[in-house]
């Protein structure tokens, strides 16, 4: 019998999310991507994509989606109104400030998971009118 493997494309939120939460909050810190065994979320997202904290190979491609998030719904950042998830994690952002570092990064993760839902939901949507829309012009 053969068995039918589809893989469900997660989103980077998504992918930080699984990667990120099974992480102990005594392996989370702030300020700093590693020092001992703790690690910022960067840091760890770095050493789960390539086995090194302080690789940053892959740290715009959070960043990117944290800062896509943020702009879409009016979350301001630092100075230079920059949002990433380094920010978040330190406290520096107003609309996180959870207790630790751990859960302020879970938190956005999360908003940004129920956002890019929205979001999909809100594209399918519009293609669906629009293929509605299609269809009735063409009859």
């Amino acid at each position: 019998m053969h068995h039918l493997n589809i893989r469900i494309m997660e989103t980077i939120a998504q992918e930080a999310k699984r990667l990120l939460e099974p992480i102990p909050e005594d392996r989370w810190m702030e300020y700093n991507y590693a020092s001992g065994n703790c690690r910022c979320a960067m840091g760890h997202w770095n050493e789960y994509k390539t086995g090194d904290a302080w690789n940053c190979t892959f740290e715009t491609q959070l960043n990117n989606e944290v800062r896509k998030y943020a702009s879409a719904i009016g979350i301001k950042g630092n100075w230079v109104n920059d949002v990433t998830i380094s920010l978040v994690n330190d406290g520096a952002i107003e609309s996180y400030q959870q207790r630790t570092a751990k859960q302020r990064v879970m938190a956005l993760l999360d908003d940004m998971i129920l956002w890019e839902k929205s979001e999909k939901f809100a594209d399918t949507m519009k293609l669906s009118k629009a293929l509605t829309d299609d269809t009735r012009t063409n009859d």
